[in-house]
This record gives structure tokens, sequence and C-alpha cells, in this order.
């Protein structure tokens, strides 16, 4: 009876972690979030303008790349970080490949949406003021997570040990 009061004083239970050193080990999931939710906010900000039939006439081809920018990737981020919590491992090459992809659109379609922008302003003389500004803020988050999408690429490229299986 005394030994099983010693084995139970011996039972170490685990040090809970410190919010910073979860953040630290869990690095990519935190990226992944802030990827999703520049997304978001890049779908919530050119949803307004592109209704205007005066920005997207004659620039329909532009339509499919930024819809395809944000959407897309956010679906193909939904999809990884869902993984992350499943605990299913993403190879670290896919992983990379997925983000530097992404900042290639994101950073094209930041471009697009602005140049877009001087169209419509030299198309038309009075223009709907409240969509320019909807313009260059998706514009800048977009160019903003294409930044985010590169930093997660050599993130994940540097540290791929945190990453299961090639």
């Amino acid at each position: 009876m005394e030994d099983d009061k010693a084995e139970d004083e011996k039972v170490d239970l685990p040090k809970k972690k410190s919010l910073r050193k979860r953040i630290k080990s869990n690095w990519h999931v935190v990226i992944k979030i802030i990827e999703m939710s520049l997304c978001i906010v890049c779908i919530g900000l050119i949803y307004e303008p592109l209704q205007n039939q005066d920005i997207i006439k004659g620039h329909l081809h532009h339509l499919g790349v930024i819809y395809t920018s944000f959407s897309g990737y956010l679906l193909i981020m939904c999809v990884m970080f869902t993984s992350f919590l499943f605990n299913e491992a993403i190879g670290y090459k896919t992983s990379t490949m997925f983000s530097i992809c992404a900042a290639c659109l994101n950073i094209i379609t930041a471009i697009l949406i602005f140049t877009d922008k001087d169209h419509f302003k030299s198309r038309i003389f009075h223009p709907n003021m409240y969509l320019l500004p909807l313009l260059i803020g998706c514009s800048v988050c977009a160019f903003v997570n294409g930044i985010v999408y590169f930093v997660d690429a050599v993130f994940t490229f540097k540290y791929k040990r945190d990453f299961g299986p090639n």
C-alpha cells in the first residue's frame, strides 16, 4: 500500500506551456490563420466594387484572377488548417509550393486591382467615391497577404522539421 502511494507521488503531471511557447511550436498554424483572415478581408473589400459594372467592364479576365487568388487560396488554407487540427502530416514541399504560388497570385492581383482602379477613375466623370478606397484597401491587403505567403514559404522551407514526411 505504501508502494502505491510512492508511485502516485512520483507521477509528474505535464507542465503547461506558456502562450508564447505554444505559438512558437505551432507557428505554421498561426500563419495560416493570418493568411485566411487576410483572404477574407480581401474578398469583403473587393465584393462591392466588382458589383459595379463600370469597373469590370472590359476587364472580365481580371475578375477571374482576382477571385481565384482570394477564394481559391482561402479554400486551400482551410484544408491545410483542418489537416493541422486533425494532426495529419502535410509535406513541407507541398506547403512551400502552395505558399509560393499564393504569394505570386496575390501580388499579381494587387497590381491588377491597382491598375483597374486607375482605369476606373479615368473612364468615369463622377465615380462612386466610396468604391475607390475599397479598391485601394483590397490592393494593399492583397500585397500584404502576398508578403505573408512569401514569409510562410521561407519559414516552411527553413523549418521543415516542423512538418511531417516529405
